[in-house]
């Protein structure tokens, strides 16, 4: 590269100033230099819209190689090749048609559900438009030309490093604007299989359509055979009624039969009274009966204890006279002793 730069030097040396003031060198080379910086430190456009296409890459590098170019170029030869600045109400209106949101895709026959990564795409396309708008809009003026060749051919290398550099974002950006028309082929494919499902779908709904008429024209006829059935159900009916007139001429017998059955109850419940008053005077008379026997208990229990009293005073008059005896005995002894 360094070789080439050498053979194409003298190529540009006529176009280059030569009136030069010696104590701007220093400024100049800032001067030269703060392009390179400017380019450098640009920082990259997002990825554009697919719908955009490769023709806005040439949008997105030409101004900033036209103006990386005006430095090696006289103003004689830089003049025909810069166009006046257009009006601020032209930018605007350029710029207004640079952020002009896309026009909405056709909607099908048929309703579909967007996916929902659809609106957070569409504000990063807006965003990257922003970012694009921002990056076409025209540099401020470029410093003056270098004055020596060396410097020229150090401002050469640098817009060549630009120009590299720019080649490189231009080819990122063309990476990214593939990937979104990718991304928007793969849309339309599932938008196109959506749409075959759905005419799938309707038909489908369709043949289910037809078995519920089929089984709707079954149940008419099931329902014709019902009304017959209801007849015969009728007729079963009127001979259930017969049976129930038969029914309540036996009921009627049974009641009869239950009014006797309940007066003969009425006769023996008259029967068991009496019985039971007989039954509470039995009762009466045995109470009366157990209270004398209580009160004859109670007397022979006061003659068991007055004769249990009796023994015993017996018992007691049996001891002292026998006391009595050993004392006489007692006594005889003694006075035969003394005797």
């Amino acid at each position: 590269m360094r070789k080439a730069f050498d053979a194409n030097v003298p190529k540009f040396r006529p176009r280059l100033k030569t009136a030069v003031a010696p104590a701007g060198e220093a400024g100049t080379a800032a001067e030269t230099a703060a392009p390179a910086a400017e380019v450098t430190a640009a920082p990259l456009p997002g990825p554009l819209p697919a719908a955009r296409g490769e023709g806005d890459l040439g949008e997105v590098a030409h101004p900033s190689s036209t103006r990386k170019g005006e430095g090696d170029l006289s103003p004689e030869d830089r003049t025909p090749e810069n166009p006046p600045s257009p009006p601020a109400g032209e930018r605007a209106g350029r710029g207004g048609s640079t952020t002009r949101e896309p026009a909405p895709p056709a909607q099908p026959a048929l309703a579909f559900s967007e996916p929902p990564d659809v609106e957070s795409r569409r504000e990063r396309l807006l965003a990257v438009k922003r970012k694009v708008a921002a990056a076409v809009r025209p540099a401020p003026p470029m410093p003056a030309l270098p004055e020596t060749p060396a410097r020229a051919g150090e401002s050469a290398l640098l817009l060549v490093k630009d120009f590299e550099a720019q080649l490189t974002r231009a080819r990122e950006v063309e990476t990214a604007l593939r990937a979104d028309l990718d991304d928007a082929r793969a849309e339309l494919a599932r938008g196109a299989s959506e749409g075959r499902r759905a005419v799938e779908r309707l038909a489908a709904v369709e043949q289910q359509l037809e078995e519920k008429r089929s089984v709707l024209a079954e149940m008419l006829d099931e329902l014709s055979a019902l009304e017959e059935e209801r007849d015969g159900a009728v007729a079963r009916a009127q001979a259930l009624s017969a049976l129930d007139e038969e029914r309540q001429a036996l009921l009627d017998a049974v009641t009869a039969r239950a009014e006797q059955a309940e007066r003969a109850r009425a006769e023996g419940e008259a029967e068991l009274g009496r019985l039971g008053a007989e039954l509470d005077e039995r009762a009466a008379d045995l109470a009366r009966l157990r209270a004398a026997l209580a009160q004859v208990t109670r007397e022979r229990d006061d003659l068991s204890r007055e004769l249990g009293e009796a023994r015993r005073e017996r018992d007691e008059l049996a001891e002292a006279r026998r006391a009595l005896e050993q004392v006489h005995e007692a006594l005889a002894t003694a006075r035969a002793r003394l005797g």
